[in-house]
């Protein structure tokens, strides 16, 4: 797969975790493909209740990393609430605290939780840019013209027969759209995909 990733163009390629298993394959895949791809780590929302505190510590180490160049996937999601909100918002509050301590951005998670997340980036003091993954349909107008924070983008992601498509009301495209199984990253991390889009 990496093979016909590279045949087809594709010039970096960001691979986020969901839990610590996860994040420990996304260093090791970067480890291995060092020219190629970058890894993110993170606790995805619905796993959010399942880190232990040695976990935890592990994943910060993991953040810490030089071949890591994000936290994430974290966030929260209120739509399916596989972990408990209070753990959601534990996690979020305790990776956003990881990502600011090394100096990196987030990709955020957002699923019937806009308000709150928006509040938890606007009080964060992590590095300002990042990336904001919602699904499609999840931000209505008001939303999306709605500061998030610093240089944060938007990205939705589009389901068949239910395309996201950027809203001409949103500032500098700041909302792009991504198709499951790949997550589009900020530009301001990969200046190379400037020239791709």
């Amino acid at each position: 797969m990496i093979g016909r990733a590279v045949e087809a163009g594709i010039a970096r390629i960001l691979v986020p975790g969901y839990d610590l298993v996860s994040s420990r394959a996304a260093v090791a895949l970067a480890a291995a493909h060092p020219e190629l791809i970058d890894a993110a780590v993170g606790v995805h929302p619905h796993f959010s209740a399942a880190p232990s505190p040695a976990e935890w510590d592990e994943l910060a180490t993991l953040a810490a990393e030089p071949l890591v160049v994000a936290v994430g996937e974290i966030g929260l999601d209120f739509h399916r609430d596989l972990s408990p909100p209070a753990a959601q918002r534990a996690a979020l509050e305790r990776q956003l605290a990881i990502a600011a301590l090394v100096g990196k951005p987030v990709l955020v998670h957002d699923r019937d939780a806009h308000d709150e997340v928006r509040a938890a980036l606007l009080g964060w003091n992590g590095p300002g840019a990042g990336r904001l993954q919602v699904q499609a349909g999840q931000l209505g107008a008001e939303q999306q013209r709605r500061p998030i924070v610093g240089d944060h983008e938007i990205g939705r992601r589009a389901q068949p027969g239910n395309p996201a498509l950027p809203d001409p009301a949103l500032p500098d495209k700041r909302l792009q759209s991504n198709f499951s199984g790949i997550l589009a990253i900020d530009k301001k991390l990969f200046p190379i995909l400037e020239s791709a889009s």
